[in-house]
């Protein structure tokens, strides 16, 4: 068995200016709107050339979505939010102007450190990963192979929670990079 989980593509979002806090909103709905762009590194159309997946999961977010559509599979056989990414608190801070890539970092580090206002809290989501995690089993031991087109942050949570469960992997799939994937396969060696 076998469960293969890829981060999204670059997303097709035009680049923005500097603003306001209250600007947040505005540009978290953007992104969670929009595809990705149609450029899919070197490694990952390897490992999709050489793959035999017996199936694809992606979150229901339409860059998910369309990294699926982009890499080949026009219709992916589950779109679960459960494999949704970690949302952002918006924190209105006045006065200051950043980028909604800086702000993105800034609310990340308030989630982490327990400020989740309007959105799931980091426990939540840790039981959401469980069950996300759960679910990826269950499809890799009914199908043998499973590909998950995911995010960044439950991507990473998800290798942690694979390997706790007996999967042996890499802990960090390349979450960081856009097209970035790990694999996991179950240790039954592990379960004597």
């Amino acid at each position: 068995m076998q469960i293969t989980i890829l981060r999204h593509g670059i997303p097709d979002l035009p680049v923005w200016d500097r603003i306001h806090s209250s600007g947040m909103p505005e540009w978290i709905d953007a992104y969670n709107s929009v595809g990705v762009k149609d450029e899919v590194n070197h490694s990952c159309q390897e490992m999709i050339r050489e793959s035999t997946y017996k199936f694809i999961g992606c979150s229901h977010l339409t860059r998910s979505i369309h990294s699926s559509i982009i890499i080949g599979y026009q219709s992916p056989d589950l779109i679960d939010a459960i494999f949704r990414e970690a949302e952002l608190p918006v924190i209105q801070i006045p006065f200051i102007r950043l980028t909604p890539h800086v702000w993105s970092m800034v609310y990340r580090v308030f989630w982490f450190a327990g400020v989740f206002i309007q959105v799931e809290s980091l426990d939540l989501f840790k039981s959401r990963v469980a069950l996300a995690a759960d679910k990826l089993i269950q499809l890799a031991e009914k199908h043998g192979s499973v590909l998950l087109i995911g995010h960044g942050i439950i991507n990473r949570f998800l290798a942690k929670e694979l390997i706790s469960k007996g999967w042996v992997g890499e802990e960090a799939p390349d979450g960081k990079k856009y097209w970035g994937y790990k694999y996991w396969e179950y240790a039954t060696y592990l379960k004597k």
